[in-house]
């Protein structure tokens, strides 16, 4: 298949923050999520975040969008992972990338603000609690996330579902 180079596919660049809950005694337990208020996300939990403007880094996407979704200004210790999504006819979405990117704790007393036209709550959340308030895809992100995670490694993912390490 050839592209072409003067029209290349759209792409859209995901920018997520992986914000644990700090429990105190050096435990982290759990990592904010927030639900959606709009379109076919509505409902659902899902990591904060956003997406890339032109010519915006997604770096810098992340930050802007978390702090305006949340209240909080992120700060990041590293990139934990990297979801690829394919594009969804339905929708109209274009396929992209999912950065998803470790932040250092805040305290489970932390205060979050919800623009209320966007989002509707935020949660704490395990692993255990994925699927009564999750998309599928989104529960298996949030699951390789949270073993990259544990395991100080990286998640690299297909729609949700890791990718077997290269040879």
């Amino acid at each position: 298949m050839s592209i072409n180079l003067a029209a290349p596919p759209p792409c859209r660049i995901g920018c997520l923050a992986w914000i644990p809950r700090f429990r105190g005694a050096g435990r982290e337990d759990a990592v904010l999520m927030v639900q959606a208020n709009y379109g076919p996300k509505k409902g659902f939990y899902q990591l904060p975040g956003g997406h890339a403007d032109h010519l915006e880094s997604d770096w810098e996407a992340m930050l802007r969008h978390v702090r305006r979704a949340t209240g909080i200004v992120p700060v990041v210790e590293r990139l934990l992972g990297k979801d690829w999504v394919p594009a969804n006819p339905e929708t109209g979405a274009a396929m992209g990338h999912n950065f998803v990117y470790l932040c250092k704790p805040v305290p489970a007393s932390a205060q979050i603000r919800l623009p209320a036209a966007e989002l509707t709550a935020h949660r704490w959340m395990t692993p255990d609690e994925l699927a009564e308030h999750t998309q599928p895809y989104q529960a298996r992100r949030f699951r390789a996330m949270w073993e990259a995670w544990q395991t100080d490694t990286f998640a690299n993912l297909h729609h949700g579902t890791p990718l077997p390490p290269a040879a």
